[in-house]
């Protein structure tokens, strides 16, 4: 049973005592009717902020070692504005965003869970929150010297990131983390998969834009098979190392690597 189940099954048997504490005061039972009365308020109160909880919670997705979060695609719509398509993995949930600029990034809020709320069966979860765009001849920046932001998920429910930003002590189990990727270009054609690697929101192209050759695009393009083979032994290893694995481990970086990524940051490309 999810959390949102079980919290309209408590609310539900609160109603349900609260009745009957009606009807034992109606009989004059008052003892029956008062203790009727308490358990239904506990149980209806309770599934209640269950319930506000679990509608935040459900907005975050599991992380699945080894797999991307979501693929975003690029393409050029009109002068100076792109269309961003951002599928969700393995959901297939499609948002369709347009932007205007150079670059871009994304940020993303991670939820990691420890001591006893790993016995509950809660886990680490990820939610991708806001993509930005950077002009660099932009006059104006809307958010933070960007040009322009766009929500990415609803924030509904009792937000337990900002409970916990406000009173640590009260949520030692629960740590909040806000990831941003490096700036990536704007340029039609392109793809991207985003990864979770060592609690690092990593954005890797995927493809050379049609008429592009590698050496244009933007720094040496790691095979997609060397990748997700390095992130199968990096799994395979830490899952020998430890009892459980909440991330994905980076691969390491050779040579050539070490040389594009001195000229586009730390982004595996």
């Amino acid at each position: 049973m999810d959390s949102t189940a079980l919290a309209l099954t408590l609310s539900g048997f609160g109603v349900l005592l609260i009745a009957i504490s009606y009807q034992r005061h109606r009989d004059r039972r008052d003892h029956s009717a008062l203790l009727h009365g308490i358990s239904g308020a506990i149980l209806f109160i309770g599934g209640a902020l269950l319930l506000a909880v679990s509608l935040n919670l459900n907005t975050y997705a599991a992380i699945r070692s080894g797999e991307p979060l979501a693929e975003l695609s690029i393409e050029k719509s009109a002068a100076g504005s792109y269309q961003i398509r951002l599928l969700r993995i393995p959901a297939g949930d499609l948002q369709v965003i347009t932007l205007q600029g150079e670059s871009w990034d994304m940020q993303a809020r991670l939820l990691k869970w420890d001591g006893w709320a790993n016995s509950l069966g809660l886990r680490s979860n990820i939610r991708l929150e806001q993509l930005n765009s950077l002009s660099t001849h932009g006059k104006n920046k809307a958010v933070s010297g960007y040009a322009s932001s766009y929500s990415l998920s609803r924030d509904p429910g009792i937000r337990l990131w900002a409970w916990q930003a406000r009173h640590p002590q009260l949520l030692k189990v629960l740590s909040t983390t806000t990831l941003t990727t490096d700036s990536m270009p704007l340029q039609d054609g392109l793809r991207f998969h985003l990864y979770l690697l060592n609690d690092q929101l990593i954005a890797r192209q995927i493809n050379t834009p049609v008429g592009k050759s590698a050496s244009n695009s933007t720094g040496a393009m790691m095979p997609y098979s060397r990748f997700t083979d390095e992130l199968k032994r990096q799994e395979q290893s830490s899952s020998r190392s430890a009892p459980e694995n909440t991330g994905m481990n980076e691969p390491p970086a050779t040579a050539a690597d070490t040389g594009s990524s001195s000229a586009t940051g730390n982004v595996l490309n």
